[in-house]
């Protein structure tokens, strides 16, 4: 979505390198396009979930719930303040 916002924002003349017209915008994933724009200038960050980190996670509380332990047993993560969410890590990708 972050991406739709650059592309329409530019259709208007917004985020293309001057830096008096330019609206910040942030996105949530990481992908290789939106990691490109934000190196150009044209994006302001990204929120990057490893795809690698959450595939373990999502293994290693399946087989603690099929060996019937609390889904979180023998792991390094932690319960966010509801008791019910995993919290996974996750970086900042912005332009250096």
């Amino acid at each position: 979505m972050a991406i739709g916002a650059i592309e329409a924002l530019q259709k208007y003349g917004f985020n293309k390198g001057d830096k008096s017209k330019y609206i910040p915008v942030v996105g949530l994933g990481g992908v290789p396009e939106a990691k490109k724009l934000i190196d150009q200038g044209f994006m302001t960050g990204t929120i990057v979930q490893d795809s690698k980190l959450h595939a373990k996670a999502i293994y290693d509380v399946a087989m603690n719930l099929a060996s019937r332990k609390d889904p979180i047993a023998g792991t390094d993560y932690n319960y966010d303040e509801t008791g019910i969410t995993i919290k996974i890590p996750y970086y900042v990708y912005i332009k250096k």
